[in-house]
């Protein structure tokens, strides 16, 4: 059985979800009018045999119609999700390992997505879970179902910032090894410029996606710091500690960050560079030290 096959399986199983056949599938996800077309074929399939029923009132009808309704979106929105995670799902992905209670709970709040956009982040996280069970994490489905598509827009804005921290080893899932290495105090036009007001901050903080410390910064506890963006290492030779920024990602804000794509600006180091510079550190990159910039 191959590993779509698999999660399929695993999710009519769990949550007697039928995923469609390949024709159906392609009718539902390719077709611009997705939704009028599928609403109106269930018009013709079923509608009209509820208006047709006797011994039953209007009122039972119209709630009849009403559910129906109701439940082809739920269906569609079900369906463009997994249409995602199976078109992402890698091939040394294990649907077996999922969570069933997790698998449960995200396809009742899959049902409710409805944003385009939004709903591309769902199939990653499923996709992402069949390969990484440990991303399985209710709360954060929780959270994305309360989630916008501006504040989406935000996290995946944070995300550009971060780096890898070369100190912990890949397969350590206790700790976290990426931070969003922004300095809001030293620049907060700059950061807005990007999208990262204080009020998008504090709502990613409030959903439960990072930690906010606007007074202090937060530390890594370390005498060299090895961090990594998309390019370049750098280290950061501190006395017992580094100063790494006012933002860090909560555990599910750490695990959403996985399923964001890694993004380069060469700005973003020089100027987290300058910032350790101008603190006093002894910094690196890619080897060669690194001075203030008196320009």
């Amino acid at each position: 059985m191959g590993i779509i096959d698999k999660l399929l399986n695993k999710i009519e199983c769990n949550t007697g979800f039928i995923y469609p056949v390949a024709s159906i599938i392609k009718n539902i996800t390719d077709n611009k009018n997705a939704v009028r077309d599928f609403k109106r074929e269930s018009d013709l399939k079923y509608k009209q045999d509820i208006l047709e029923r006797e011994n039953i009132s209007d009122y039972q009808r119209a709630q009849l119609i009403s559910s129906l309704n109701k439940t082809t979106i739920e269906f569609y929105n079900q369906a463009q999700i997994l249409n995602v995670a199976c078109n992402n799902i890698n091939d040394s992905a294990d649907p077996d390992q999922l969570d069933n209670d997790w698998l449960i709970y995200f396809m009742n709040k899959a049902a409710l997505i409805s944003d385009e956009q939004m709903r591309n982040t769902w199939g990653l996280i499923l996709a992402e879970a069949c390969d990484n069970p440990e991303i399985c994490s209710k709360t954060l489905i929780n959270t994305l179902s309360l989630m916008n598509k501006k504040q989406a827009e935000t996290f995946q804005c944070i995300c550009k910032f971060r780096f890898a921290n070369m100190n912990i080893p890949p397969d350590d899932k206790d700790r976290i090894c990426q931070y969003p290495i922004i300095f809001f105090g030293k620049n907060a036009q700059g950061y807005a410029n990007h999208g990262l007001t204080n009020r998008r901050i504090l709502e990613l903080e409030h959903l439960g996606l990072i930690n906010l410390d606007s007074n202090k910064e937060f530390v890594v506890y370390t005498d060299l710091l090895k961090l990594r963006d998309r390019k370049n290492s750098v280290e950061i030779i501190g006395d017992g500690k580094v100063e790494i920024g006012n933002i860090a990602f909560t555990y599910d804000g750490f695990l959403l960050q996985r399923i964001v794509e890694n993004y380069y600006d060469s700005k973003i180091m020089d100027f987290n560079i300058q910032v350790w510079c101008h603190k006093g550190y002894q910094v690196y990159r890619n080897g060669k030290k690194q001075n203030i910039d008196l320009k």
